[in-house]
């Protein structure tokens, strides 16, 4: 950006132009709505249930009366983004439009839910540091590329697979992992058993009460019991890849008593995403 004079700058191929400051700042709008806005950005291979997850999420924050929007890859691209196909390109003037579309939704309080798989990490990196410190999570989808096959409801892994699908990510494109998320959420637990949505958005919701995003909501005690018992287990897997003796014991200790019909309570009900696919093993597929 060039500053030129009297507040006007040139900003790419736009010239002369002036930031016009609202006249209701962020934290006005803020403390109407009681929430933080923020840009949760969830990354990960198509597959992976990074839709699921951002519907059953926006589900439970829309419960707890919190104010959302959700911007999805393939919704994006029937509208705004229906002029950019697959290539590098196109992928980051893609994920430049929708990282600066969910920074205005955020700067007016909204919670605002991305689901994109986003393969290349400077593009997501660029659009962190347009955000204020804090204000852009990272939620990191870490599933197999083998599990996204088998959920591979459209057969567009098989495709690929078969050299029908030209650029598709974990194929023969790549995705470039986050280096250090806000949010890693393991789709498999230490003991080989798949984690479900709802488990997920448990973790997520925590790390929300945590960072002041939204209000930690009064609960009964087997309902924090429920939570903490998540949280620990997502939190010591997210710190290793293979969970030692002693950790496994401390994970299996804290979820005594506590069924997976339970914490599956917590999340409500499930989330549909489009085309009523829902709950795990059924994943939305986005080509994004």
């Amino acid at each position: 950006m060039k500053a030129i004079s009297h507040g006007v700058h040139t900003v790419g191929a736009s010239t002369n132009i002036k930031w016009q400051e609202g006249a209701v700042p962020t934290h006005q709008k803020e403390n109407l709505l009681q929430q933080s806005g923020c840009v949760l950005w969830i990354t990960g291979l198509s597959g992976s249930g990074k839709s699921t997850v951002a519907c059953t999420l926006e589900h439970s924050l829309h419960g707890m009366g919190k104010l959302t929007s959700l911007l999805d890859g393939d919704n994006i691209r029937h509208g705004l983004n229906c002029n950019l196909g697959f290539s590098a390109e196109d992928r980051e003037e893609n994920i430049r439009r929708i990282g600066e579309v969910s920074k205005l939704i955020s700067e007016s309080g909204v919670i605002t839910l991305v689901s994109f798989i986003s393969p290349y990490r400077k593009d997501r990196d660029r659009i962190r540091s347009r955000l204020p410190s804090g204000r852009f999570i990272e939620i990191y989808m870490d599933v197999p590329i083998t599990l996204c096959e088998q959920r591979d409801p459209k057969g567009l892994y098989k495709k690929a697979r078969a050299g029908l699908i030209k650029g598709f990510t974990g194929i023969d494109d790549p995705y470039e992992p986050p280096l250090d998320p806000e949010i890693r959420l393991r789709a498999i637990r230490s003991d080989g058993s798949i984690r479900g949505p709802e488990e997920m958005v448990e973790y997520i919701l925590n790390y929300l009460y945590d960072h002041g995003v939204v209000p930690r909501p009064p609960r009964s005690d087997s309902e924090d019991a429920v939570s903490e018992a998540v949280s620990l287990e997502m939190s010591i897997e997210s710190n290793s890849h293979t969970s030692s003796s002693s950790s496994s014991n401390s994970i299996e200790g804290s979820l005594e008593g506590v069924t997976s019909s339970q914490v599956k309570k917590q999340g409500g009900e499930k989330a549909r995403g489009k085309e009523g696919e829902e709950g795990e093993g059924q994943v939305k597929i986005d080509v994004d």
